[in-house]
């Protein structure tokens, strides 16, 4: 697993590379994002076999919820 910054530093990735039950080769990819001025958390991926046309992706989005206790 290797993490880096993006260029720009607002993207925090993670390349990883893996081995499935089967023994075959892959490559996941995950980028998180905070937008909104830090209060979503964006995550997204992408899942690649070696020798499969087809990629996977995903994404989960976390949302900052003020509770009631720290309202004014």
């Amino acid at each position: 697993m290797r993490t880096f910054w993006s260029r720009d530093e607002a993207q925090l990735a993670a390349a990883i590379s893996l081995r499935t039950k089967d023994y075959r080769d892959g490559q996941m990819t995950i980028v998180r994002e905070l937008t909104d001025g830090g209060k979503t958390l964006i995550l997204s991926g992408t899942l690649t076999i070696i020798g499969e046309s087809r990629s996977w992706a995903l994404w989960r989005v976390w949302r900052k919820q003020i509770s009631q206790a720290t309202r004014y």
